[in-house]
């Protein structure tokens, strides 16, 4: 069996939201970028500006940098959350992240969406130790853990929903 390894995607919040890059989504659906902005210029007619999506000009870009500095250090990678050379950039919300999954159709979009359609909240996990359950854990500790469970457990479904459970701590 494959492992499964839960990528880190940095957070990134614009009005309040949390929001994903397109660079970001391509790392969680597992495709290129490039399938995803296909995917969106084709179904554009399904997204709501500022609802789905928020498409930041060059002016406001500059502004989001400044306040994402941390970012603009990295040299542009497939995990980098924005290409420091971008001049314009889509920042993606939850319900448009959830269109685009349901449109990419990889099996790691599906799984998100489907997680997403399902509306966890807390993630699902199979009974724990009591001193771990008992524990206030981070969102981080809880990742690790859910990763633990994805990489050493041989029932297909249950590792599904653990890795639905993982990408609803990531989104």
């Amino acid at each position: 069996m494959e492992k499964f390894i839960v990528p880190e995607i940095a957070p990134l919040f614009y009005n309040g939201q949390k929001v994903l890059t397109i660079n970001q989504m391509s790392v969680l659906f597992k495709c290129e970028g490039a399938n995803i902005r296909v995917a969106f210029s084709r179904h554009r007619k399904n997204f709501v500006e500022n609802e789905d999506y928020f498409y930041l000009n060059y002016e406001q870009l500059a502004k989001f940098k400044a306040a994402n500095r941390q970012f603009t250090s990295v040299k542009y990678n497939r995990y980098a959350p924005f290409s420091n050379l971008a001049s314009s950039l889509y920042l993606w919300a939850k319900s448009g992240v959830e269109k685009l999954a349901k449109i990419i159709g990889t099996d790691e979009a599906k799984l998100i969406y489907s997680a997403m359609q399902h509306k966890y909240i807390t993630p699902v996990t199979p009974p724990a130790p009591k001193e771990i359950s008992n524990a206030k854990l981070s969102a981080r500790e809880k990742l690790e853990w859910l990763k633990f469970l994805i990489e050493n457990t041989d029932d297909k479904k249950l590792r599904d929903e653990l890795i639905q459970a993982a990408f609803c701590l990531i989104i």
